[in-house]
């Protein structure tokens, strides 16, 4: 299922809310993750990525976290 998109400026514009964008760069993270390792990409690399990736969800979950 898709979310509704919300409405901007008294409803002339559509856009997407908060939670889609955060969907959207935790898929886009997950991606990174993946082709570095299939490229074989340093190990200290992938953990970078990967710790984006974790930050991107639990941002998704909690908001408030720094």
């Amino acid at each position: 299922p898709v979310r509704p998109s919300v409405a901007v400026d008294g409803g002339m514009l559509r856009g997407e809310d908060d939670l889609t964008y955060k969907l959207a760069d935790i898929i886009k993270a997950h991606q990174n993750v993946r082709r570095l390792e299939q490229e074989g990409a340093p190990g200290h690399v992938i953990e970078e990525f990967e710790t984006l990736l974790q930050w991107h969800v639990a941002t998704y979950m909690d908001n408030d976290l720094p």
